[in-house]
Parts: structure tokens; C-alpha cells; sequence
């Protein structure tokens, strides 16, 4: 049963997400559940090998934060929000260990299962208008309880990278897939969240940079470009609303665009407030253990809203010295892949390459705390570093 739920820990995390706010409330109980479940399976999981020093940096991660928690001003959000960030985290070193269970046919299963929940979440919703559009009152797309876990979407999408480089899965098999990605992409550009899509197309762009082209591959990628424009064609009329609904956010001068956004004036708050060093304390420990929320900006400029951006709330929340500690996970991370690279499987090498870079874009988006997101990209970095080339 342990390993089942590791095998398929982010489909079962997904379906989470969609039932939450449709089959049960979203509120402290449902999470703490979800939380609760999450939690014994990463416990159980070390617990196997406890030595094993692939732990030790996040162990270190997770010790600061727990020392941060007792001066929050807000306790108990503060370690439901620090829950969200140490159990996405801690799905690296754990799944690292337990790559092994991740074999390429399991590995496409997780991706079926995760294209088919989303595609099946837009129908249901669409029909049944579950959920509610983010820039129009219209119901001709809706996605239910997932309107802003478009990074979700991208990440999964960067996965068919294994589906369409493993050489024994034959043609037919690699058409439905082909089908299933042209339908995840088109909802993803019918999100238009920026940051998602600018995410994926940058990931594409490091995608063909690493790629060997070869004329069949050539060919994949033609025909799920000509796919997405047709079926982009189809939903026309429902994309132009959206574009007109979103302009004050798509057209325009990018500075004055950049100006005007909450991410932009919040962090100039922020970093100012931290290089300040007027109150060393804060400025090195934050001392709020991720709970932004009203601990920025002056005069209640920006009310009760979490901030935006990742980065931003880790400084905010957990000074500098959280800061370091943080982006060490990436060192730590990417010295593992300096040291294996040359005997990796090199599709694998190019799914790690995409994401590790593209989730430091992801970052200004803001889904820190979306466990399914960052579940996505820690796993597939710890399941990419340990599949070897069998050549």
C-alpha cells in the first residue's frame, strides 16, 4: 500500500485539488487532512533510511523554519503555510530514494492519469459550471477548483518530453498522447495566465536547445503545432472574450504593464524593507514563517493579500539567511546533476534541465504554496537524476 501511494502521489494529490471547493469545502479541516496524509507518507518514507545524506540540506531547511514558527505573529498560519512548503520540498529527497519505483511504464501511467483528470475536470466543470471564470462571468470555459494552478498544467506538459523521446512506445500510443498534449495546451493558452505560458514556451525553447532532432521528431512537433492551431481555431469566439476581458493586462507598453503590477509595487516594498536593516532581526530571519499576508507595505497599502512572488515571501518571511537556505536546496540539487549527468538517460537530462531552469520563472508567478506544483517539479528532478543510460 506504502509504495502504491508513492507510485501515484501526485495524481492522488491532484484529485485533491479538483474535489476541493466542489465535492468538499475548501477549509482548515479538508487541508489539514490532505496535510495529515501527505506528512506520515514523507515520515515513513525517510524513516526507512534516515542516514540516507541526501536528507541532511533539508532536514537543515526544515529545523530553521521550525525555529522561525514560535515568534509568528500568527502561529497556526504560519505552520499551515510552512506545512505546504516543507512537505513540497521534502518530495525530493524522498523520491529520490524511491526512484526505483518509478519505471518508465509507471512513469507514463502518471502522466495519462494526470492528463485525463485535467481534461475530464474542464469538461465536467464546463458542463456542470463548476467554478468560475478569472476574467469574464462567461461559462464557456471553466476548470473548476484548478482557475489557478496553470503552472500545474505547464509542468505536466513538460513530462510528455519522456513520452515522446522513449523509443519503445509505438506510434499509435504516441498519437493519443500527441492528442492528450495538444488538448492540455490549448486549455493552458485559454488560462492566459502569463507567467504559465511564458513558463512553457521557455521550457520549449530549452526543450529543442538540448534536443538531437531527428526527422520523426521533427515531424511530432509540426503536427502538434498545426494541432493546437486548429483546435485554438475552434475555441476562437471563447479566446477573444478572454484576451479583451484580460487587455489591461496583455496590451500595452510592457513597462507601463510591469508598473502597474502588484508584483512589481510589492516588491520594491519588500527588498527595500530588507536591505534596510532596520530591524536586523527581520531583515535576516523574518520571523513570520511564510505568512506574508498583511506583513508588507505600509499604511495597509496592499491589505491582506499574500504576495505574489516566491521569492518575495521568502525573504519577507524568513530573512535572508531563509533566502540562502532556500536556493542552497538548488545548489545541493543541480551539484547532484553536475555529478551524474554523463551517466543519465538523455531524455531525462533534458526533463531536469527544463524544469530546474524554468521553475526559477515559475518563482515570479508566485505557487510556492500549491503542493501539487511544486510536487511536480521535485519529483521529477529526484526521479530524472537516478535514470541511467543503459547504453
Amino acid at each position: 500500500m506504502f509504495k502504491l501511494l508513492l507510485k501515484y502521489y501526485l495524481p492522488l494529490n491532484l484529485l485533491f485539488d479538483v474535489f476541493t471547493s466542489t465535492l468538499w469545502e475548501s477549509n482548515a479541516s479538508s487541508a489539514s487532512i490532505r496535510g495529515a496524509i501527505l506528512t506520515v507518507i514523507i515520515l515513513i518514507a525517510w524513516l526507512k533510511e534516515p542516514n540516507n545524506k541526501i536528507y541532511t540540506p533539508f532536514i537543515f531547511y526544515t529545523i530553521y523554519i521550525l525555529l522561525m514558527l514560535p515568534f509568528a505573529s500568527d502561529l497556526m498560519e504560519s505552520l499551515r503555510l510552512s506545512s505546504k512548503v516543507l512537505l513540497t520540498i521534502w518530495t525530493f529527497p524522498v523520491f529520490y530514494v524511491y526512484s526505483h519505483l518509478y519505471t518508465n511504464k509507471v512513469i507514463i501511467r502518471n502522466i495519462l492519469l494526470l492528463s485525463i483528470i485535467l481534461i475530464v475536470n474542464y469538461v465536467f466543470s464546463t458542463i456542470y459550471g463548476i467554478g468560475s471564470s478569472a476574467y469574464t462571468d462567461s461559462g464557456e470555459f471553466l476548470v473548476g477548483s484548478l482557475s489557478d494552478s496553470w503552472l500545474t498544467y505547464a509542468f505536466i506538459l513538460f513530462l510528455y518530453i519522456i513520452i515522446f523521446k522513449t523509443k519503445n512506445v509505438n506510434i499509435s500510443v504516441k498519437i493519443f498522447y500527441l492528442i492528450l498534449f495538444t488538448l492540455l495546451v490549448v486549455q493552458l493558452l485559454l488560462g492566459l495566465k502569463r507567467t504559465a505560458i511564458i513558463v512553457f514556451f521557455l521550457g520549449i525553447i530549452i526543450y529543442l536547445f538540448l534536443e538531437k532532432l531527428s526527422f520523426k521528431s521533427i515531424i511530432t512537433y509540426v503536427l502538434g503545432f498545426i494541432s493546437v492551431l486548429f483546435l485554438l481555431n475552434q475555441y476562437s469566439d471563447v479566446l477573444d472574450t478572454r484576451i479583451y476581458a484580460r487587455g489591461d493586462r496583455i496590451e500595452g507598453k510592457y513597462k507601463d504593464i510591469i508598473e502597474s503590477e502588484y508584483r512589481y509595487l510589492e516588491s520594491i516594498y519588500v527588498w527595500e524593507k530588507t536591505f534596510s536593516f532596520e530591524n536586523i532581526s527581520e531583515s535576516l530571519f523574518g520571523l513570520e514563517a511564510f505568512n506574508s499576508r498583511g506583513n508588507y507595505g505600509t499604511g495597509n497599502l496592499f491589505g491582506d493579500r499574500f504576495l505574489h512572488v516566491d521569492y518575495n515571501i521568502i525573504v519577507n518571511t524568513t530573512g535572508l539567511v531563509g533566502l540562502f537556505f532556500y536556493f542552497y536546496i538548488f545548489y545541493y540539487i543541480f551539484n547532484r546533476y553536475k555529478e551524474r549527468k554523463i551517466f543519465l538517460d538523455y531524455k531525462y537530462r533534458e526533463l531536469f534541465l527544463v524544469i530546474f531552469i524554468t521553475q526559477f520563472f515559475a518563482s515570479i508567478g508566485g505557487q510556492m504554496l500549491s503542493v501539487t506544483y511544486g510536487s511536480i517539479k521535485f519529483i521529477f528532478m529526484a526521479i530524472a537524476l537516478n535514470k541511467l543510460d543503459d547504453n
